[in-house]
């Protein structure tokens, strides 16, 4: 089992490495989003009507703690973001194997969601942090709950 996650988590990031996403670029509001990360204050928490884009605090506290390891080092941002869709495509096998008891499915699973084309944007684009997190909190409940099944019948 821990054999066909490392090939999926492997497959995952030569795929993205291969297509140049250290050295990507950045565009439209990932300048507005790093401009903020680096200008974070406490109080942008505190939602004030008239602000200038929509209220993400988790948005606003990840570009905040990437600037301050980042810096504007664009591939470590780039970086960043891979490594929560790995753990996205691990949440992903896990539930899968828990679900259905099929390595095979697990398997399937966990590639299909880690080479998603649609999904890529997330993962390339920085602004798309918002996707990559949401589904970090859905897969993750998910998987609490698939465990959460799973400890009932065991025990």
């Amino acid at each position: 089992m821990k054999a066909a996650l490392a090939a999926i988590l492997t497959a995952t990031i030569v795929m993205y490495l291969t297509a140049g996403l250290p050295s990507a670029y950045i565009a439209a509001d990932d300048f507005q989003w790093l401009a903020g990360g680096h200008t974070f204050s406490w109080s942008r928490l505190l939602y004030v009507t008239g602000g200038d884009r929509f209220y993400r605090p988790m948005a606003d506290l990840w570009f905040a703690s990437a600037a301050s390891g980042c810096g504007f080092t664009l591939s470590c941002h780039h970086q960043l973001l891979l490594g929560v869709h790995l753990l996205n495509v691990s949440l992903m096998f896990v539930l899968g194997w828990w679900l259905f008891r099929s390595l095979r499915t697990a398997w399937l699973a966990g590639l299909l969601f880690a080479l998603n084309p649609a999904y890529t944007q997330a993962v390339v684009w920085l602004s798309g942090v918002t996707g990559v997190l949401c589904a970090f909190g859905y897969l993750g409940a998910l998987t609490a709950l698939a465990w959460s099944w799973r400890a009932q019948t065991i025990g």
